[in-house]
């Protein structure tokens, strides 16, 4: 069975700030195509990370997890990081603000976990 990585892109228009999910069989996977395409970053000893991307005009935010790793612990972990890095990078400091990012960015993930039939520990 081959290896592979699942992605998908959301939006969030109101920050105007672009999330890009990453799911892969292995960290290693996920690390090794991370690197030769997208940006140089250290990911391996971990189920799971979160990572920008700088590129002209704007940053894109990466949340990375492995499939057979996945928990509503880990799951959860990794959207505060995102969410904080999101909210840090435009200067929000807001309680409320924060809880409706990772709200958000919470619904959206489960929407695809369910959409791709991924299962959660």
């Amino acid at each position: 069975m081959k290896r592979k990585i699942l992605s998908e892109c959301f939006s969030i228009d109101i920050y105007e700030t672009t999330i890009i999910l990453m799911i892969g069989d292995s960290i290693e996977i996920i690390n090794k195509y991370v690197n030769d395409n997208i940006t140089k970053v250290d990911l391996l000893d971990t189920e799971g990370c979160v990572f920008e991307n700088h590129f002209e005009g704007g940053f894109q935010y990466y949340i990375v997890l492995v499939r057979g790793k996945l928990t509503h612990n880990l799951i959860a972990h990794e959207v505060f990081h995102l969410s904080s890095s999101i909210l840090r990078t435009i200067n929000i400091t807001d309680e409320e603000a924060t809880a409706w990012v990772i709200g958000y960015i919470t619904e959206l993930l489960y929407a695809f976990f369910k959409k791709k039939q991924i299962s959660i520990e």
